[in-house]
């Protein structure tokens, strides 16, 4: 709630004085001034005019766009920030693109080897249930493996953190659905029977 107010206050400080800043040169002028046409500024030969070969060869549109972006330097700025605007969003996505399909190349082709995930309650999670007889009977399921998932919230020396916790019904199964390694050394992490494997953004204190 205090970030929303805080931008939004922000946002209105800034509407409010670039709009003052915009207004204060022309509620400064006098009402005959103001009625009148603003004389233009005075021409100015650019620099491209002074290579006299190579203006002659330029059409009359390239011309008018070279002195108008040469003339008025506010509309010339806009020009260069819009497009390098532009361009840097393009770069940006295309960079974000090619990270998230990265990621997913990762993580559900070289860490997670199953294609579905069926979520049932623990009523429904018996071996006589009618989920277990679709899988068992399903020529199109090869395996299959039960794990126990549960979000919670856990306190800690910095604070609370979002907990995901995954117990696998068979421990020595669970290899072949999920590759556990290192990320840096990429040294295989064995589950065994007793304690936990956690990621390395866990903080160490509570390990």
């Amino acid at each position: 709630m205090s970030q929303a107010l805080l931008a939004g206050g922000t946002l209105i400080l800034l509407t409010v004085g670039i709009t003052a800043l915009a207004c204060r040169t022309t509620l400064q002028e006098n009402p005959a001034a103001l009625m009148l046409p603003r004389a233009p500024k005075a021409g100015k030969r650019i620099l491209l005019e002074r290579i006299t070969p190579l203006w002659r060869r330029l059409p009359f549109s390239w011309k008018v766009t070279c002195r108008n972006l040469l003339r008025y330097k506010k509309r010339f700025w806009m020009t260069v920030i819009g497009v390098a605007g532009c361009t840097s969003l393009l770069v940006a996505g295309f960079g974000i693109s090619d990270s998230l399909n990265s990621i997913i190349t990762k993580q559900y082709g070289d860490i997670y080897h199953y294609d579905m995930m069926t979520i049932v309650t623990k009523q429904e999670a018996t071996e006589s249930g009618p989920v277990y007889d679709y899988l068992y009977n399903n020529e199109n399921v090869t395996d299959s493996l039960t794990v126990a998932m549960e979000s919670t919230r856990q306190d800690g020396p910095d604070g609370e953190m979002d907990v995901y916790l995954m117990v696998p019904q068979a421990v020595d199964k669970f290899a072949e659905f999920a590759d556990l390694h290192e990320r840096l050394s990429r040294k295989a992490v064995p589950l065994g029977q007793q304690g936990v494997v956690v990621n390395e953004r866990w903080p160490r204190p509570w390990v």
